[in-house]
């Protein structure tokens, strides 16, 4: 799936004639490109036509996809979405002017490998779920600022968990189940104890809360369920500690 980004707020800009046209340009541009690809493309007994494996559709909007059958591997798939992306930029060139001023269009792609056939009528398919996993993807590339990504399970998946976490919180702030954790300090030298600290997460100096969830799932049990953690910082002296008091750390 390759994208438009930003293009709602440049079409306002534009207006929407010259907004459709520029789309209109783009949609010419991809289909000049899949049939460049097609032209070398091998046919096969089932189909003899050099184009089969490539078939290019628009969702509507900025939204175009590119499918590839019997794709061999995800840097096919990279390559094709950076040959979109090119013919994207291409045709904007001619069209996407302000003021004199030429735009630079900036553009993601959301690459997924894997069946695109539902199993059955009445069955979501793997159509419906290949298009969520490329939504998915695209928006990975816009927030760490790449021209694509490629879908992941596992990314996915933890995402999904921390969705999940976000929307308990406010109800769970509520319900009073965050509190403060600290632990203690003492001095090397006789080991009285002179104060407390928090257990920074990642170097933080935020004070941690443990979150103890009454009756629901899921549970966040491990400090890396919100950030990754590495470890406990070394204690420093407390700011009340008497004069000579021997630094204190729990390292």
């Amino acid at each position: 799936m390759v994208r438009i980004d930003g293009f709602a707020p440049l079409n306002n800009t534009l207006g929407h004639r010259n907004g459709d046209d520029l789309l209109h340009a783009v949609g010419l541009r991809l289909r000049e490109m899949i049939d460049g690809l097609a032209q070398g493309a091998p046919g096969s007994e089932d189909h003899p036509g050099a184009g089969w494996r490539y078939h290019l559709a628009h969702l509507g909007g900025e939204q175009f996809v590119i499918t590839v059958a019997d794709s061999v591997g995800h840097d096919e798939l990279v390559k094709i979405g950076r040959l979109a992306q090119h013919a994207i930029t291409a045709a904007s060139r001619s069209l996407a002017w302000i003021d004199g001023y030429q735009l630079k269009l900036n553009t993601i792609a959301g690459i997924v490998e894997g069946p695109a056939t539902a199993d059955g009528p009445g069955d979501e398919g793997d159509a419906e779920r290949w298009l969520r996993n490329a939504h998915i993807a695209a928006e990975w590339a816009r927030a760490d600022r790449q021209p694509h990504a490629v879908y992941e399970p596992d990314r996915a998946r933890a995402d999904l968990y921390r969705h999940r976490l976000t929307a308990a919180m406010p109800d769970a702030l509520d319900r009073g189940e965050f509190r403060p954790v600290f632990q203690p300090i003492y001095a090397l030298a006789d080991r009285t104890f002179i104060g407390v600290e928090a257990w920074p997460a990642g170097g933080s100096a935020a004070t941690p809360l443990r979150w103890d969830r009454k009756n629901s799932s899921p549970q966040p049990n491990r400090p890396d369920s919100f950030a990754p953690s590495d470890g406990p910082s070394c204690a420093r002296p407390a700011p009340t500690a008497a004069p000579g008091t021997p630094p204190a750390t729990n390292c």
